[in-house]
């Protein structure tokens, strides 16, 4: 694909539903993208900073990864990617990523990432959080003693507050959770939004690249 071709914007995300629909998720993919970029590594590793940053990172790219699933599936619910499972020549890998992507995020399935994961978390620690499941552990946590805040240079800049780290963990692991079935549930995560990126790129390119074609 040379990324160099241009085109008029109506040729490939015309102001249509399908077109609607394929630039929102375009969007929410690149959304994505540059949360997935900064990912820290495990939680449990780091300083009090990196901790707090790795729980909120986690939360906000689960958010976002919810709202790409949603684009998603408003494409499969249209009839947008039929083409994509019926076709014979439609390509290998496209159809593995749409395939993967249908059954992850199927809000009718209680036992899918979408409803075990991306829901929970988007409601709850990722871009809303929840002050009833906040108040819950906050009574849970009441006797707990805390540090204040970790500050570092010479003018005592807030690095964490310990409290929050605490607040946004429980958040993330729910009560019925623990560490390893979140890590297990968040590199799967991490494997959806994969699968989500790359239909959404194809989808993207492929109509960039019979735009370019029908022009020339």
């Amino acid at each position: 694909m040379d990324t160099e071709l241009t085109f008029p914007i109506s040729a490939v995300l015309p102001p249509t539903a399908r077109g609607a629909a394929l630039a929102r998720f375009l969007i929410l993919a690149r959304q994505a993208e540059h949360l997935y970029k900064v990912l820290p590594g495990p939680a449990s590793a780091g300083d009090g900073g990196d901790r707090e940053a790795k729980f909120i990172l986690a939360g906000c790219f689960i958010g976002s990864l919810k709202e790409l699933a949603d684009a998603f599936r408003d494409m499969h619910s249209q009839g947008f990617l039929k083409w994509v499972e019926d076709a014979a020549n439609a390509p290998t890998d496209l159809k593995a990523d749409v395939a993967a992507a249908i059954a992850s995020t199927d809000k009718r399935d209680a036992n899918s990432l979408y409803s075990r994961l991306l829901v929970r978390v988007r409601n709850s620690a990722g871009f809303h959080v929840s002050r009833n499941d906040v108040e819950g552990i906050l009574s849970t946590l009441a006797e707990m003693p805390v540090k204040a805040a970790t500050v570092s240079g010479p003018n005592q800049q807030v690095q964490s507050i310990p409290v929050v780290e605490m607040l946004v963990a429980f958040l993330l692991l729910n009560d019925q959770a623990d560490a390893e079935t979140f890590s297990k549930a968040f590199a799967d995560a991490q494997a959806l939004y994969l699968s989500l990126r790359n239909v959404a790129h194809d989808l993207y390119f492929l109509d960039v690249r019979l735009a370019t074609e029908m022009v020339d």
